[in-house]
């Protein structure tokens, strides 16, 4: 009876919470198992809970177990215990993060006793998948409605229902000197993003959020909107983790602290007011095959990453979603990542070819060119098949050749290197989104997009500015807009 009773108040308190896909997180760590970080070790004092006043942060990550000693342990659960109660007598979820050292039945006991919403399993847990469902009928068995939210590598995501894909790897988006990298042979700058890895996460993740949950290293105060930006512009979340210094600032109420807190507050308001773009299908003239099984899952991601850092728009499909009405409209297909093609795949794709597309593939279909020498082409009924003769090939070299083999004409920016964009169409086609996150802190002076198709209106949105509609001219198939200025986060909203 009494599990009964907690268990209908946490249901209750979790319908105000809001479910998964609404979630906006944030990690806040703290209470005892925190030591180490005197700045946030106190943390778990019921005023914490006012910084968040007027922000759409809604859901918290809390510490709940470290593999640290029984008292401290004891003492972090009651102290998480009461956080969490004053956290979702205020609407907010609760997330207890846990790392590896505990047993299933202890880590439900310990959320259970918490009365945390969720269990975030983080680090290497013997057994994978077998240790989170143990953990999930773990919490069954205690009548607790928590759901376990495990956060791994995106190669090694455990299959199963999860209601949150999160995942752990991500870099501190920016513009890189070119110091710290290898020089490159272009003058375009080093840009650091996860758009390409939110895609890469969301085209087999189905309709459950994406997560990326990586801390940044000393950041700049713009480099938490920009982190925001990063990943929502590809229909992700980040999980806000704000450094130590940041949080001590904040308590203490520092002026600067404070208004980078307005800045990034601003940014994650500006995703949920416009959490609708998501359900946005991106669009391009590139169909990316990304293949579950491959044996270059890393190298891939450096195709998707290269190829947007050229401007060249895309889409990502599974390997077991290639059909010929998939293809239809785009025109190449780039298939380098595909080994050992099925009859039905090889007749799909050089269907595609022969009706007038660009199939791109490896040494397959190489047709005798030597390793080395850049990519051979042959015609196949209306259109080309393109091999590169290297297994696999140079993702340097493939971004490169993308443009020219495809026109490069779906947009074009001008005057904006540091500005990367994703294009996004909505299920009638008579909508076009292009996000646009600029990487450098520098903003972009009078920028310049060309983008094909004639629409008739153009509105701008900025995160803590009112939408402005903008002119658009019109010429020979394609619409080109000026904007005086590209700050960090910005989205064009294109009407037909």
């Amino acid at each position: 009876m009494k599990y009964a009773v907690v268990a209908l108040l946490h249901a209750a308190l979790a319908i105000a919470a809001g479910p998964p896909d609404t979630w906006v997180p944030i990690r806040w760590e703290g209470g005892p198992l925190e030591a180490a970080r005197p700045a946030i070790a106190t943390w778990y004092e019921p005023s914490t809970l006012d910084l968040l006043s007027g922000s759409p942060v809604n859901c918290l990550l809390l510490t709940l177990s470290g593999g640290a000693d029984a008292a401290a342990q004891k003492e972090q659960l009651r102290l998480v215990a009461a956080y969490s109660r004053a956290a979702r007598a205020k609407g907010l979820a609760t997330l207890g993060v846990v790392k590896p050292g505990a047993r299933p039945a202890e880590i439900a006991a310990s959320a259970a006793a918490a009365g945390v919403d969720g269990v975030v399993l983080e680090g290497e847990f013997e057994g994978g998948v077998k240790f989170y469902r143990e953990v999930e009928q773990a919490l069954r068995a205690k009548q607790a409605g928590a759901v376990v939210i495990p956060i791994t590598g995106p190669s090694a995501h455990p299959p199963g229902a999860w209601p949150v894909v999160a995942i752990s790897e991500g870099v501190q988006p920016g513009i890189r000197e070119l110091s710290d990298i290898d020089a490159t042979p272009s003058s375009e700058p080093w840009i650091d993003s996860n758009t390409w890895l939110v895609r890469s996460v969301r085209a087999w993740s189905g309709k459950r959020p994406v997560w990326l949950s990586y801390k940044l290293d000393k950041p700049a105060p713009d480099v938490y909107p920009r982190a925001v930006a990063d990943a929502a512009a590809a229909g992700g979340r980040w999980v806000v983790a704000l450094d130590d210094e940041f949080r001590a600032g904040l308590r203490r109420g520092d002026a600067a602290s404070k208004q980078a807190w307005h800045k990034l507050s601003s940014a994650l308001r500006y995703q949920q007011e416009h959490a609708l773009w998501r359900d946005y299908r991106f669009i391009g003239p590139l169909v990316i095959l990304q293949d579950p099984a491959s044996k270059h899952a890393d190298l891939f991601g450096e195709y998707l990453n290269l190829i947007a850092r050229r401007q060249c728009p895309y889409t990502i499909l599974q390997r077991g979603e290639l059909a010929a009405e998939r293809l239809r409209g785009s025109k190449g297909v780039l298939a380098v990542d595909l080994k050992e093609l099925r009859a039905a795949e090889r007749k799909t794709l050089e269907d595609f070819a022969a009706q007038g597309g660009t199939l791109i593939s490896g040494p397959a279909a190489a047709a005798g060119a030597a390793k080395g020498e850049g990519y051979a082409t042959r015609q196949s009924g209306k259109g080309e098949i393109v091999a590169y003769p290297d297994d696999p090939p140079d993702p340097e070299a493939v971004s490169k050749d993308m443009r020219d083999l495809l026109g490069g004409d779906a947009i074009k920016v001008f005057n904006g290197p540091s500005v990367l964009t994703c294009l996004s169409s909505d299920d009638a086609d008579k909508r076009v989104l292009v996000q646009m996150v600029a990487y450098s802190s520098a903003p972009s002076d009078r920028v310049t997009l060309r983008i094909k198709g004639e629409f008739r209106k153009a509105r701008l949105f900025t995160p803590g500015e009112p939408p402005a509609d903008l002119p658009a001219e019109q010429d020979s198939g394609t619409t080109e807009i000026v904007l005086q200025k590209v700050a960090l986060w910005m989205t064009l909203l294109l009407e037909k």
